[in-house]
């Protein structure tokens, strides 16, 4: 791969991983814009790495909203209001505030019930403080969330009429313009945020990340060094340097930044997932295994590794511990269409077409947005019901290799009509071998 093709696709990676609902959080070292993440492979839009509540904080020191109204997917976000409505408004603000600062360590993960609440709570605050800043962001990320587009650009509209002095507002907004793809805007925040907490190793930090995002790879690692001249054990930005420096090929020194990331929190997900990728890149496929298994203790849940360590698998020639490792991942998580996609290609590349053709079906029962996905998968389907069909002809199980062989026609209606015409004469004869017999 040329080395300008090779960046583009690592910032892709790095920006894909970046931008995916960036967490609304105060600024103790842990930032607002996500951590480098990376994944050999397209990432899923679901990876992240920020601390999920544990269910005894859910406990009944929580106000009573009541039940929420109207709460199918069929609804509007804005019919949703609390049944109980003589809640003082002083205790609605300190659960607004509870819930918001504790949404802002996993917003990407909340549930619905959770954006229903704070938008509830937000809707509360906002009403009766139209100029409450926070509201405000909160709607804003409900919004997105929900996919309100037109109510989200209203929100943002009123984000940006206020007059921000502090550095945490101003990384607030920040936060909320990256999210949506506003990386212009959310520079200028971050900057002043800079000017105003010149020696707050977090407004470096985050400055430093939204200049990569938008490829000041430069830049963003001097920023990145002034936070660690202010905390030297800011892991975080060790890490941050170490994939800035991979996106520029310099793997040794990147990695160098990464370990010593891992010296200091060696449990730290983000690093080592990179630690792991930087090896790959280096074409160390053991040594990159080795890390992926530590991410993996880490994060025994994320799909992403299971998925990492198959690929790698797969380029070591050796599909049965691939599609091992594949099948973790789509246990982990089934919906994934991907993964499901990655692990019937692996089942048809082995001959186990009966496996891959319905995993294939399976995904197509999602029913996936992205048409050139659905026609490959259609495509991979037609093939397999083919080959499957050809396996049952060769046992003598005429019956289920004519459904294979009608398969075949229906999955593919573009085939060239001299290849239909070919398998539909196999059919019948298949068809007169069953009434001879």
């Amino acid at each position: 791969m040329k080395s300008g093709k090779k960046f583009l696709f690592i910032f892709i990676l790095f920006f894909i991983c970046s931008c995916q609902n960036m967490p609304l959080k105060k600024y103790n070292n842990n930032g607002i814009i996500p951590d480098t993440q990376s994944d050999i492979q397209e990432t899923d839009n679901n990876q992240n790495y920020s601390d999920n509540m544990n269910n005894e904080e859910k406990n009944s020191s929580e106000i009573d909203l009541g039940q929420v109204q109207n709460k199918t997917s069929e609804n509007s976000i804005s019919d949703i209001s609390p049944t109980n409505a003589n809640i003082p408004l002083d205790v609605i603000q300190k659960e607004f505030n509870n819930e918001y600062n504790r949404l802002r360590d996993h917003f990407e993960n909340a549930d619905k019930k959770e954006i229903f609440k704070l938008y509830v709570l937000a809707k509360e605050i906002v009403k009766n403080e139209p100029n409450n800043f926070h509201g405000h962001i909160a709607l804003a990320n409900v919004f997105w969330h929900m996919k309100e587009k037109e109510k989200l650009e209203n929100e943002l509209q009123i984000i940006e009429t206020f007059n921000l002095e502090t550095a945490d507002d101003l990384m607030d907004s920040g936060s909320t313009y990256a999210i949506y793809g506003l990386k212009n805007k959310a520079e200028k925040q971050f900057k002043k945020a800079v000017e105003i907490e010149p020696l707050n190793p977090n407004t470096h930090y985050n400055y430093a990340r939204i200049l990569l995002l938008l490829k000041k790879v430069d830049e963003s690692i001097a920023e990145y060094k002034k936070a660690i001249e202010i905390d030297k054990n800011f892991y975080k930005a060790y890490n941050n340097i170490g994939w800035a420096l991979l996106l520029m090929n310099n793997y040794d020194e990147g990695i160098e930044n990464i370990k010593k990331a891992l010296e200091i929190k060696p449990d730290y997900p983000p690093s080592q997932l990179n630690l792991a990728f930087a090896l790959m890149l280096k074409q160390d496929i053991d040594g990159s295994m080795v890390e992926f298994q530590k991410y993996i203790e880490l994060k025994p849940d994320d799909p992403g590794g299971y998925k990492n360590i198959a690929t790698l698998y797969q380029r070591k020639g050796d599909n049965k511990e691939a599609i091992k490792y594949m099948k973790i991942a789509v246990e982990k998580k089934p919906d994934d269409v991907v993964n499901l996609n990655n692990l019937s290609i692996l089942l048809f590349s082995t001959g186990q077409y009966k496996e891959s053709i319905e995993h294939l079906k399976k995904i197509l029962e999602y029913k996936p947005k992205d048409e050139n996905f659905v026609k490959e998968v259609t495509k991979t389907l037609s093939f397999a019901c083919f080959k499957y069909g050809e396996v049952l002809e060769t046992k003598n199980d005429n019956q289920e290799a004519i459904k294979a062989f009608e398969d075949y026609i229906l999955y593919n209606p573009e085939a060239p009509e001299a290849t239909k015409s070919e398998v539909r004469r196999r059919i019948e004869k298949l068809k007169e071998d069953i009434i001879t017999y």
